[in-house]
C-alpha cells in the first residue's frame, strides 16, 4: 500500500500519522471492506406473550448498533532486518500497546474508525523484512465516525 493510504492516533502519537511511513503498514485486499461493513444491530428489547401473535418491542430498542469485531489483514514492510524490529515495536508501542486508537483511510478521509486492540496474530510469511498478520479490534461505538 503506497503512503498516504492509513493513518493512526494514539495518545503517544503527535496528531494523525501515516501509517506507511512510520510503520511500514500497508492493508491487505479485503481488510478495508472489513474495515466499512456496517455493524450488526442489537436484538431490541421485546416480549413474547402466549396469549398474542407475535412479540412486543420496544420501539426506542429497534435499531441500536452493536459493537464491531474488526479483523484488519495487514502487512509490515522494511529495508533491513533491524528496520523491521524498530518498525514493529514502534507499532507496539504507541499504537497496539495503549489499548485504544483511532484510524482513517485515504479512501473516506472524514471518517475515523475508533478502535480497542484485541490481538495480534502470528506473523504469516514472515522473511525479516516483510511479515503479513491480522489485528483483532473492537470498534465499541459504530454510530461514532468523527474524531473526539
Amino acid at each position: 500500500m503506497p503512503k498516504g493510504k492509513l493513518y493512526f492516533k494514539s495518545a503517544l502519537t503527535s496528531g494523525w500519522v501515516d501509517a506507511w511511513e512510520r510503520y511500514g503498514l500497508g492493508l491487505e485486499d479485503g481488510s478495508l471492506s472489513n474495515l466499512i461493513a456496517p455493524a450488526p444491530l442489537k436484538k431490541p428489547v421485546s416480549n413474547s406473550n402466549a396469549l398474542k401473535h407475535g412479540i412486543a418491542c420496544l420501539e426506542d430498542s429497534i435499531g441500536k448498533k452493536d459493537s464491531k469485531s474488526v479483523s484488519l489483514e495487514i502487512h509490515l514492510c522494511a529495508k533491513s532486518d533491524r528496520e523491521f524490529i524498530d518498525k514493529f515495536s514502534l507499532l507496539c508501542s504507541e499504537v497496539l500497546g495503549q489499548g485504544y486508537f483511532m484510524l482513517k483511510t485515504s479512501y473516506f478521509p472524514d471518517t475515523v474508525y475508533h478502535m480497542i486492540y484485541q490481538d495480534c496474530q502470528p506473523f504469516q510469511q514472515w522473511n525479516q523484512r516483510m511479515a503479513k498478520f491480522t489485528l483483532s479490534l473492537i470498534e465499541p461505538h459504530p454510530e461514532i465516525h468523527t474524531e473526539i
